[in-house]
């Protein structure tokens, strides 16, 4: 993907350590879920019943086993979790969670367009699925930036400096890119945190380019701090004051959205199951 370097998504240590900080938060959301999801099915299974003729079909269809309440209940519960889970984020870190959501959207969806991967394939996050995923994808044009993400991940240091030295350099972008790249492999291979040449190309960008490189400073400003056990929320509050208006939003966009990409064909299988279970005669009744 030369004509949009990126690809670098942040998938590990600060969303880690984010979602360590909101733990909490997920068992009031599935608390919140379990009250409501049955309240609005039951409320839209009598308003149904009241004031239309397809009452009966609201509990008895298409089968007798997996009716429309059935699967109504299942997707309330469902999404009425995911929207707890972004209303209840706590102000100190509704700011910092929308830099990781912005960054972490954006660097998927170039990741995937490099590689060709479908809207549900992640990149690979530990050494061996990293290995698995090179043995399928050889270098390419296309998938040069994101492969060196995935050449660190499989820990080949070698390989990903190499392939750094060869990337392009004559845009602000790819200068960005290449110096994000090649102080990120610093940082996992040696522990040291070599920000010069990325501050550098930050600071003779403009616009998109130049915000682009702030956040990449400030993501690597980030895994630093948590290693070290620093101020690791400090870097992104600031990063989020430099992306202003481009992150608004992002937690309905990015954080819901993807989360339900997820879970919701889950929840249909679950569902099914369920039916099918309790349609078995002696457990369902």
């Amino acid at each position: 993907m030369s004509d949009a370097p990126g690809g670098q998504a942040r998938i590990g240590d600060i969303g880690r350590a984010l979602a360590a900080s909101v733990s909490g938060r997920e068992l009031w959301a599935i608390g919140i879920a379990v009250v409501v999801a049955p309240l609005v099915s039951i409320a839209i299974g009598m308003a149904i019943a009241l004031f239309t003729p397809w009452g009966e079909a609201w509990s008895r269809w298409p089968a007798p086993w997996l009716s429309l309440g059935d699967i109504a209940f299942g997707l309330l519960l469902v999404v009425v979790w995911q929207a707890a889970s972004v209303l209840l984020v706590p102000a100190p870190l509704r700011r910092p969670m929308e830099v990781q959501t912005w960054v972490g959207e954006r660097d998927l969806r170039a990741w995937q367009a490099a590689t060709g991967s479908l809207p549900w394939q992640l990149p690979p996050t530990n050494p061996a699925a990293a290995e698995r995923w090179l043995a399928r994808h050889p270098a390419t044009d296309a998938n040069r930036w994101a492969r060196i993400e995935v050449l660190l991940v499989a820990r080949r240091f070698d390989e990903a400096g190499t392939a750094v030295a060869q990337l392009p350099a004559t845009r602000p972008a790819d200068r960005i890119a290449r110096a994000d790249l090649a102080a990120t492999q610093a940082f996992v291979e040696r522990g040291e945190l070599d920000l010069d040449e990325l501050r550098a190309a930050t600071d003779a960008a403009a616009g998109d380019d130049r915000i682009d490189g702030i956040v990449r400073v400030a993501m690597l400003e980030v895994r630093a701090a948590i290693a070290s056990g620093g101020d690791w929320l400090l870097p992104l509050e600031q990063a989020r004051a430099e992306l202003g208006a481009r992150a608004d939003g992002v937690l309905w966009s990015g954080f819901f959205r993807r989360r339900l990409v997820v879970l919701l064909p889950v929840t249909g299988i679950v569902i099914v199951v369920f039916g099918l279970v309790r349609g078995v005669p002696g457990i369902g009744g």
